[in-house]
Order: structure tokens, then sequence, then C-alpha cells
């Protein structure tokens, strides 16, 4: 099983005219060597490696080796109330995946209480597993929150412009982003892809696949960083759809097709609905629920 989720290395869709971007990972490599930096943090502190592939088998969607992983790290987590966090963030995600939204939310609301010193920690991580059972507008509305606990951190700023450019209101998110002050190199993917979406929904598919087309870059590098997989899937998928848009379908399905073993798992039925009616899926099949 582990052979058939490992992906390929994938790079980014040649565009005409254009010279064809380094190659980049869009999901994660089970049988990857980890760096030198990861290895020795394994040898450190030996949950590490085995927390690294939790956060991989989870953006494959193997809810199953999630659920045992989150076992084995439980003994680690009792000492780390960051890790305990999420890994009931984890658990509660699929449960509201493919069980009750509610159930799952009353599961993490003892830990409000227990982050009250980090102002919005509770609700914008809360946000992600509203989107895990497809509810995109209690999505925008935990991201809401958290901003408003915490308005001068440019995180929340941008998560919230995202999220909004994403499934929200663009006027919103264009106001955010125009007053954030993004210092951190490690926001600019980000802001990058919420430009990219704005120009996309503003009808202008030429230039956002040019601005998404940046932002997967830095996402790439974040997630071989720290294994965040999920929202490069999610900016390789609206890049294909600029793609798509702007007349190149042929890059569009490379790229969808790069991202789909993290993408099927984790992109809304309403997309991957309109994805597979745009002919941009890797097969014919109808999403399922």
């Amino acid at each position: 099983m582990d052979k058939a989720l490992s992906a390929p290395l994938v790079d980014a869709a040649p565009e005409t005219g254009r010279e064809a971007q380094a190659p980049l990972r869009l999901v994660p490599d089970l049988h990857a060597r980890p760096s030198a930096a990861a290895a020795w943090a394994a040898w450190v502190f030996p949950s590490a490696q085995r927390h690294r592939r939790l956060l991989r088998h989870y953006a494959l969607g193997d809810w199953h080796r999630v659920r045992v992983l989150a076992r084995a790290l439980r003994g680690a987590s009792a000492r780390r109330p960051e890790l305990d966090f999420e890994l009931d963030l984890h658990l509660a995600g699929i449960y509201a995946r493919d069980h009750a939204l509610a159930d799952a939310l009353a599961r993490l609301e003892p830990w409000r209480a227990r982050l009250t010193t980090r102002p919005g920690a509770f609700d914008a991580a809360v946000s992600q597993v509203h989107l895990m059972a497809g509810d995109t507008g209690g999505h925008v509305a935990a991201l809401a929150r958290a901003h408003r606990q915490a308005p001068q951190e440019p995180v929340r700023r941008i998560e919230l412009a995202l999220a909004e450019a994403r499934f929200g209101d663009l006027a919103h998110a264009e106001a955010l982003l125009g007053d954030a002050n993004v210092p951190a190199a490690a926001l600019q993917g980000r802001v990058a892809w919420t430009r990219g979406l704005l120009q996309l929904r503003g009808g202008r598919p030429e230039a956002a696949a040019i601005t998404l087309g940046g932002a997967v870059a830095p996402l790439a590098a974040e997630a071989a960083a720290h294994e965040a997989w999920i929202p490069l899937a999610a900016c390789a998928c609206d890049h294909a759809i600029a793609l798509h848009q702007a007349g190149r379908s042929e890059a569009a399905r490379a790229r969808i097709a790069a991202a789909w073993p993290v993408l099927q798992h984790h992109a809304t039925v309403p997309l991957l609905r309109m994805l597979e009616a745009d002919g941009l899926l890797p097969t014919r099949t109808p999403p399922n629920t």
C-alpha cells in the first residue's frame, strides 16, 4: 500500500513560451530518506519521525494508519500539550469527514479553555476540522473568530484573507490583504495564493495562472520542511483551474494528476465535481462523498 501512496517527482506544468520550473514534489513520499536535520531530530526525539509519518498518512487519506500512529504518539503527547491537541485535531477531522461535524467539535471543546494564553489558536486550528467536513462557511467563520482574537498577528489576517478568497467575500479578502504587513517569508506563498485567487475570481485567469504558479514553489518548500501537503495540493488545484480557464487544459490536467493523491481526500465534494465536469480529474469516475 505504501508503494501506491508514494508519489513520483513532478514538475510544474510547462506553459507555452515559458521555461519549465524546477521539479517539485506535490505530495509526500512515504519512502523518501529523511534529511540530515530530520534524521537527527528522529534520533534525539524518537517520536519525531513517527509524527512526520502521521502527517504524511493524514495527507494521503490513510485514516487507519493515522489512528495507529496517534495511539503510539500518546506517550509523547502526554508531556507535550501542543502535540496532544494536534493529535486530537487530526482524529476530529477524520471523524467530522465520515460522521458528524458537531460531535467532532464537541470533542475538541475542552481545549478552548486550555489554549486561552494563545489567542485565536483554538479557532484557527478548528477551522481545518470544518474544512474536512466540507463546511466551508464554518471554516471562514472560525478563521474570522481567530483574527478577531489576535488582529495584530499577520498570520491570522492572511489565513482569513485566503479563506475569504477561496470560499467567502472577495472584497473582504482584498481589504485584508491590502492591510496586511507580512514580514515573514513563510507567509509569502499564502499571500501569492490569495492574490492569485482574487485574480482568478475576478476573471483574469492568465494573470492568476502566473501568480498561482509562483505560489506553488514556496508552499512546496514549506511542505517539504513541515509536512504541509494539504495546502500545497489545494493551491496546485487552484493553479490547475487557472490554467484550464486560460486555455491550457493539458497542463491543468497534469497539475491535478500530480496533486491527486492528496487532493482526492481533502478537496470539497463540489470542487471535485467541478473538476470532473471540466475533465480535469485523472479518471472519469465521479467523486464520492
